[in-house]
Order: structure tokens, then sequence, then C-alpha cells
């Protein structure tokens, strides 16, 4: 499955990357209604949900300025990383 790819891909490296990605890991709480980053935003990061739920908006361009839901991210959910690994600005807010 996903980690026999991965280890084909990167073999004994694998067990390092791991560990390095762990590594670069921080905690961050937020509270209720918190904005974590906006739509158009650099994207250096990428987010894993531990607890709660964090809403995804996107705004139009030309619209009416107005933001609607497009996806709710649970425990074990991760957002962000579009952006992160694209090095495009960030699709939603």
């Amino acid at each position: 499955a996903t980690s026999d790819a991965l280890r084909m891909l990167f073999g004994h490296h694998l067990d390092t990357l791991v560990f390095d990605v762990m590594d670069a890991l921080e905690c961050k709480r937020v509270v209720a209604g918190e904005v974590l980053f906006r739509q158009g935003a650099e994207g250096d990061c990428l987010f894993i949900v531990d607890e709660g739920r964090f809403d995804a908006t996107v705004s139009r361009p030309g619209g009416d300025g107005a933001a609607m839901k497009v996806c709710e991210y649970g425990p074990g959910s991760v957002f962000g990383e579009r952006a992160l690994v694209s090095r495009e600005p960030r699709t939603a807010t």
C-alpha cells in the first residue's frame, strides 16, 4: 500500500525522513473562529487536526465577497498541503 510505495521511492531513507518530519512538527492551539491562513496567502506550512473542527471557505473573484464553505476538517485531517507543495498561493481561507 502507501508505505510500500514510500519504501520503494525512498528505500532505507524513509525512517530518517519520517523522523525529520516529526522533528519539524509544532503544536499550535487555536480558539474558535481564529483564521489560520487566508486565501491568496503564501503557503509555508500544513496543518494536522488533533481535535476540533476547521472550515475551509472560498471567496470567488468578482463575486459579492461572501465566503462559501467548501470543506470541513476534523481529527486526523490534513490541510494546507497543496500550497506548501505547489508553492502557489492558498486556495481557501
